[in-house]
């Protein structure tokens, strides 16, 4: 089984990457795509397989996906960037990742989505069950890994994951790339 992983650079995929690959099964395979190929070198070191591109290039999508069995979207942009980028990578982008998946034959398509689909301040601690209400620019809900639709598609909030201790979010998160 490979699987691709985009937005390995960021927050979420930094820490991600490195525990899909050490637990990685035997004939599992873990492909990345990073935009500069020296930020790409840590993986390769762990065992990944590099793609060097943008992932709001046609081009490049077509040569991400190829043979892959499984897509894990972490890419996002939203601190510091022009709305225009924001929106072409969290939506315009991730869509045609989508569609670059679907028309390769890739079996499951993983869209990570952060905290910011439940809008702000609730005064409590923020759970799967609770309801999203996203604002601006910062994403598209995604739907919770214990409500994903049947298919080929899930959701994976990775917010908890930020932090370097979330174990059972990596396993939750790779448990659903696996699913066939």
């Amino acid at each position: 089984m490979l699987t691709l992983v985009t937005g390995t650079t960021g927050q979420v995929g930094r820490r991600f990457v490195p525990r899909l690959l050490a637990q990685s099964r035997a004939g599992e395979q873990v492909r990345v795509l990073v935009r500069d190929e020296a930020r790409g070198e840590p993986f390769a070191e762990l065992g990944a397989e590099v793609v060097v591109g943008d992932l709001r290039d046609t081009g490049t999508l077509g040569k991400a996906v190829a043979g892959v069995d499984a897509v894990v979207n972490v890419a996002a942009s939203f601190r510091g960037v022009p709305d225009e980028e924001a929106w072409a990578v969290n939506r315009d982008a991730a869509v045609a990742l989508g569609r670059a998946a679907l028309a390769a034959g890739v079996r499951r398509f993983v869209q990570v989505s952060t905290g910011l689909v439940y809008g702000t301040g609730r005064g409590r601690p923020l759970t799967e069950d609770d309801e999203s209400q996203p604002a601006g620019r910062c994403g598209v809900p995604t739907r919770s890994p214990r409500r994903r639709p049947s298919g080929s598609c899930a959701g994976w909030r990775g917010s908890t994951y930020a932090s370097p201790g979330s174990p059972s979010s990596t396993a939750r998160a790779i448990r659903i790339s696996r699913s066939p």
